[in-house]
């Protein structure tokens, strides 16, 4: 169903008599087309912390919300923290009803189903934020310090029909991974829901087991057999009559949930746990929407979001891991670290998809994907055809995605040139398709191994994936590289635009004329350089330097640039008088040689006047002026401008105006 309205849902922050740190939850309605808001509502309030986690609508757009409003007494240590689920009216946001749950701390999934019997489905936890300091609530069907907790709750109030608790409190939040909550397909799966819920069962001495919280109702015969309620109906919810359909005698007795005769809980034996692996961080399981029959559970590294197939015979998990905590998925495989700098430094984190056998819970296959450095997963969505999309972030400056693509984060960083991590964050979606092909379209022959197979005469077979001729790279940052099949056909080619029209630096297809940059975070803006830029036919791989500047080495934009200027001229050596000599005639007068003044000389004057007449003038007034250059440039650097230092060496005709 596409909705002409979107719903967004969080917390804001608000002010209580000059505290500060306080959040208040909200929920905006507004256009999926044009974003301008319907209505907002401002709930749940609170003096400390409150916030709508989860949204989902009715048939009619009515919103269901799901969250936690926090108080705290003036004396007390810590906030008390209590679930919270409200029934907003799609015309104006107007309360129709809220259910709040002193025996747990947070809510943070729902999910409302439209199927028959209906049903609201919650996910939640007895303490807040997965602390235990004091945070902890005591929860009748939780016999653990903490748990989390699944419940099926009427929507028309907001009353517990089922739960089921287990050993182990969840954390969410930005950092954490939230886990979800989905519905099977009930035409070809049957009539379950999927949870996933961090550090559930996590560390358990012995496992966790599922079978905890509501007990069972059913029919009870009149000879004393009790036969619980998932084995009279699966599809739907039993009631009283259910019982005379059951046994056609008629003389069965309907036992509800809250009976004493009602079957507990534990009395299912059927070894569903998590906890299997000490090392797991969560766990997958598998219920009955109608009475909450656990089917089976798996743990897994910490999940971020869940699919099931349109098919109804899997369903697909992504998240993050880390190597040595992660458990191996699917029973024997370990997923492996990621190494930065392409192999320098310890093991690190990564991303997973998973894809788990909706009937079994048996692992179908895993893939994963990261580069070294703070890999995380915000979501996973799934579309009708059963493609599924990726939505996180990471640090890497080298990404692999599995299947021999990977891609390159381009920093600008003079200042450490050698990092191994990135510095800003980088979003990214990536998405995985729902079907492959066993054998490339491009390859005509294959026996296993496509390093060897044969590539079509007019294609290219490049990290994973088939190109026709002249595709570009341009999904990839590399629209100056082709497929040029008559040149490589298992890696990207130089296009005809690169030396043309396009330069190939730092690790950038970029156009001529665009100039070298440098941006301090991702949200900063771009600072441009003044002189090194794009041109091809000067360099097609290399900043060329426009005219009249020079790079200053080791500065950014904009300081890595200065004007040529002129420097001051080398000082001339005063000409050596020529000794006296002694006169053959003894007659003439003696006295010095007066020197000649040649081409590349000049005659300087003392403190009493100038020598050399007209000539030594002239070259005395040039040097004067190089001189007055040379102390406008000194003045001005006493006065803070930026020093430039000039090369040495000898001058060139442009060099002195």
């Amino acid at each position: 169903m596409i909705l002409p309205w979107i719903y967004f849902h969080i917390s804001t922050h608000r002010d209580y008599t000059c505290q500060t740190g306080v959040d208040d939850g909200f929920i905006i309605k507004a256009s999926a087309d044009t974003g301008v808001a319907d209505w907002i509502v401002h709930y749940p309030q609170s003096n400390q912390d409150a916030e709508m986690v989860a949204v989902d609508f009715d048939t009619s757009t009515n919103v269901f919300g799901a969250g936690y409003s926090c108080t705290k007494a003036d004396d007390a240590d810590f906030k008390i923290c209590d679930g919270i689920v409200a029934m907003f009216a799609s015309s104006d946001g107007a309360l129709m009803w809220e259910k709040r749950f002193t025996d747990l701390s947070a809510l943070f999934t729902i999910k409302y189903d439209n199927e028959q019997g209906g049903g609201l489905y919650v996910t939640g936890t007895t303490t807040y934020g997965g602390s235990t300091n004091g945070h902890q609530k005591d929860h009748p069907l939780c016999d653990h310090d903490n748990c989390s907790v699944i419940m099926r709750l009427s929507p028309t109030d907001g009353e517990v029909q089922w739960a089921r608790t287990v050993k182990g409190s969840p954390r969410w939040g930005v950092f954490d991974q939230a886990g979800g909550l989905e519905l099977g397909k009930e035409d070809v799966d049957g009539p379950y829901i999927y949870v996933v819920m961090d550090d559930t069962g996590e560390g358990a001495v012995e496992e966790a087991t599922l079978n905890a919280g509501t007990s069972y109702g059913g029919c009870l015969s009149a000879a004393g057999v009790f036969t619980p309620e998932y084995l009279i109906f699966m599809k739907k919810v039993v009631e009283a009559a259910d019982c005379d359909f059951y046994d056609i005698s008629g003389t069965s007795t309907f036992i509800s949930r809250q009976a004493a005769e009602a079957a507990p809980a534990s009395s299912v034996i059927n070894g569903v746990s998590c906890g299997k692996q000490s090392t797991g961080d969560a766990c997958l399981m598998k219920f009955h929407k109608h009475t909450g029959l656990p089917m089976w559970a798996v743990d897994v590294p910490p999940v971020a979001g869940i699919v099931p197939s349109p098919d109804g015979l899997s369903v697909h998990i992504a998240g993050w891991y880390y190597p040595g905590r992660a458990p191996a998925l699917l029973d024997s495989v370990s997923l492996p670290g990621y190494l930065r700098d392409g192999g320098l430094g310890s093991q690190t984190s990564g991303i997973f998809n998973a894809k788990i056998s909706a009937e079994t819970g048996a692992g179908d296959y895993v893939m994963h994907s990261g580069g070294g450095s703070k890999d995380r997963l915000y979501n996973l969505v799934g579309d009708a055809e059963g493609n599924l999309y990726n939505i996180g972030y990471h640090m890497n400056l080298d990404m692999q995605w599995g299947h021999n693509l990977k891609t390159t984060m381009v920093e600008t960083d003079v200042q450490n040139p050698t990092k191994t991590e990135a510095v800003e964050t980088h979003m990214y979606v990536s998405k995985i398709a729902a079907a492959t092909e066993s054998i490339p379209s491009c390859l005509t022959t294959c026996a296993g191994n496509t390093d060897q197979a044969v590539i079509e005469a007019n294609s290219c077979f490049i990290d994973g994936k088939c190109y026709p001729a002249d595709a570009n790279g341009d999904a990839f940052g590399k629209s100056c590289f082709v497929c040029d099949p008559t040149k490589d056909q298992r890696n990207w080619s130089d296009g005809s635009t690169l030396g043309l029209t396009q330069c190939y630096i730092d690790k950038r297809c970029m156009a001529s004329g665009d100039f070298h940059f440098y941006q301090r975070r991702t949200w900063s803006g771009q600072i441009p350089s003044l002189c090194q830029m794009c041109s091809p036919g000067d360099n097609a791989l290399e900043w060329s330097v426009k005219d009249g500047y020079q790079v200053v080495d080791g500065a950014p934009p904009p300081n890595d640039c200065a004007e040529v200027t002129n420097a001051p001229a080398p000082t001339p050596t005063p000409p050596t008088p020529t000794p006296p000599t002694t006169p053959t005639n003894p007659s003439e007068p003696t006295g010095p040689t007066m020197p000649t003044i040649g081409d590349n000389q000049s005659k300087v004057s003392d403190e009493k006047g100038l020598n050399g007449g007209a000539i030594a003038g002239i070259a005395v007034g040039s040097v004067a002026a190089i001189a007055i250059v040379g102390l406008i440039a000194r003045k001005a650097m006493e006065n803070g401008k930026e020093r430039i230092n000039i090369p040495e060496g000898p001058f060139h005709d442009n060099d002195v105006a």
